[in-house]
């Protein structure tokens, strides 16, 4: 996820849609270190509300706003926004909308299909897409995890992304090599999923 003037997180992976509300936000104050950042409840939105958080401030300062629960949004903050995207938008502003499923609000998520970077916040559940966002989490930081270690971290923590993402990090934080499927025993080898996977693959090797 990388900053755009009009940005759509569409799922209900939440651990995904805040990793890249986190990193659109670092990227703009590496750069503008003034940035003002506004939320607005899309449920709880008054007439307006949209507007005058996005309109030219006196200083000119950029502004990053998170408009969140469009799936709740009420029907002034649809009227407002199928408005604002009909409008010449400011410079300085990134708008990010948050949609975590359902159809409520779909003439705006047609029209932000269109106009918006759109980020995939889906749910990952297989065993292998796990194993691809383990070894995305370890390429994107130039770290290598073994393919039997990575197959043993996603049954140890592969629970919720939440918790897949965090025993990523914490390996990479406190493994300065290679990561190998000793190091996944030694931090998360207590857990139940672990050891049901330390059993499967026993029997797999007769």
């Amino acid at each position: 996820a990388e900053p755009a003037p009009l940005m759509l997180l569409k799922g209900s992976e939440h651990y995904m849609a805040t990793r890249a509300l986190d990193r659109v936000k670092a990227a703009l104050k590496a750069k503008h270190s003034d940035l003002e950042y506004t939320r607005i409840d899309a449920a709880e939105a008054a007439s307006g509300e949209l507007a005058t958080v996005a309109s030219p401030s006196l200083f000119g300062e950029p502004r990053l706003i998170l408009a969140e629960d469009l799936a709740q949004m009420n029907d002034t903050f649809l009227t407002d926004a199928l408005r604002f995207l009909d409008e010449p938008q400011e410079e300085e502003v990134t708008l990010v909308m948050r949609h975590s499923g359902g159809n409520r609000g779909k003439k705006l998520l047609d029209a932000l299909s269109t106009k918006a970077v759109v980020i995939d916040c889906t749910p990952v559940k297989s065993d292998a897409d796990k194993l691809d966002f383990v070894r995305a989490e370890f390429r994107a930081a130039q770290r290598t995890i073994l393919p039997d270690a990575a197959r043993a971290l996603v049954a140890a923590a592969g629970s919720s992304l939440s918790d897949l993402g965090g025993a990523c990090q914490q390996l990479m934080r406190d493994v300065p090599q290679d990561i190998t499927a000793d190091h996944v025993d030694k931090y998360f080898g207590g857990r139940v999923e672990a050891s049901a996977f330390k059993v499967a693959g026993a029997a797999f090797d007769g």
